[in-house]
């Protein structure tokens, strides 16, 4: 399917391609030279089909210079989708065609989308290509940055920026996301027993029992338009025509409407579980850049209650993975699932138990934590 996709690319029109690199450049007056196309992969765990970089060389006015665009194509599942499922396919589609899409209040900004279409079955999105200024793995402090920018984000909808409400947002994704798992989940895999202890298997199991009504409790939070993978690999740090800083976020499928400070779970805890950071240092990470968050926060006027930002960001982390890690390592240990760990970390086995398991303590830890935030704020 990949080679009929990139011959399909290969035969664009190049009148539409000069649009496109007009958009992207900034420039009335293009002229490509040449142009290429070389697949990036597949995007890994969704219903993207695959990525493209189709670049080249254009004349600008008086000047040549290189250009680039990414083509990112998602195809429909096997099975229907409710609007409202995690991973419905068309979300991002849907979104970049929004009337808010490009105009969400900064400082987190979106990637360029020049064009939408379905054809033949699938969406194609023609996109912005991003460079990041860090490509190196993240520090703290880039870490910190990022949120900050989340926080100020997130404050900026508390503020009274009106937010996305159409009706294919997602606004439960941790109950579509556990949904057809359970407690048990994954521990009938001899790895997964070994790997973790019987002490964290009891406290997983009592996470599961208490699950309705931790979820529940993020009703009684503060809800904002978030994006819900705002983890490391897809942010940009990128520069600004003034040689500042800005923070690009790509992937919008499963963006919709949630308890605050859920996003910091994908910057901190996805991040880690991805091995974009050390898990070693995990509780480091969290103090360092929770702190810039609600500093972000606070930049904006709002003076909520910190403790709420910290239990949503607490019941995702241990919804979301604490619950799930026993499964997905099942998966990423087993003969069908090595490739994909393997291609998407780059780690061994070894050392991805070794790193999930310190990962599922402290999931379970911020359990323990959303449990007293919940009685502190009078949660039931």
């Amino acid at each position: 399917m990949t080679a009929d996709l990139l011959e399909k690319l290969q035969s664009t029109d190049v009148t539409m391609l000069t649009e496109m690199v007009s958009q992207d450049q900034r420039s009335p007056d293009v002229v490509i030279l040449d142009w290429s196309v070389e697949s990036l992969g597949k995007k890994g765990f969704g219903e993207a089909e695959g990525l493209f970089l189709v670049h080249g060389q254009g004349r600008f006015g008086v000047v040549e210079k290189p250009w680039s665009l990414v083509v990112k194509i998602l195809k429909p599942p096997a099975d229907e989708q409710p609007a409202s499922d995690y991973f419905y396919w068309k979300r991002e589609l849907l979104a970049a065609q929004s009337p808010w899409w490009g105009n969400l209040p900064a400082p987190v900004r979106t990637q360029r989308i020049y064009r939408t279409v379905e054809e033949a079955g699938f969406a194609w999105l023609w996109m912005e290509h991003l460079r990041d200024s860090s490509p190196h793995p993240w520090t703290p402090h880039e870490y910190a940055f990022a949120a900050r920018q989340l926080g100020t984000w997130h404050g900026k909808f508390l503020a009274g920026t009106l937010q996305p409400t159409e009706p294919w947002l997602c606004h439960d994704h941790l109950r579509s996301w556990l949904s057809g798992n359970s407690a048990e989940s994954g521990w009938d895999n001899a790895e997964v027993r070994a790997a973790f202890s019987s002490d964290a298997r009891a406290r997983h199991q009592a996470l599961w029992a208490d699950l309705d009504c931790i979820l529940s409790a993020l009703n009684h939070l503060p809800q904002v338009f978030s994006h819900y993978d705002f983890q490391r690999r897809n942010l940009f740090l990128c520069k600004t025509e003034n040689d500042q800083d800005e923070l690009v976020a790509i992937d919008w499928s499963a963006c919709g409407l949630g308890a605050l400070g859920g996003d910091m779970h994908h910057l901190i805890v996805v991040s880690t579980l991805f091995f974009d950071f050390a898990a070693e240092h995990v509780r480091d990470l969290d103090t360092t850049a929770f702190a810039a968050y609600l500093d972000g926060l606070r930049s904006t006027g709002w003076i909520g209650d910190a403790n709420q930002a910290r239990l949503g960001y607490c019941i995702w982390t241990a919804a979301y993975d604490g619950a799930m890690i026993p499964t997905a390592t099942a998966y990423l240990t087993s003969a069908e699932g090595q490739p994909d760990a393997l291609w998407s970390f780059g780690v061994s086995k070894a050392e991805a138990l070794k790193k999930w398991s310190l990962m599922l303590d402290y999931c379970l830890d911020c359990a323990d934590e959303a449990r007293l935030l919940m009685k502190e704020l009078g949660i039931a």
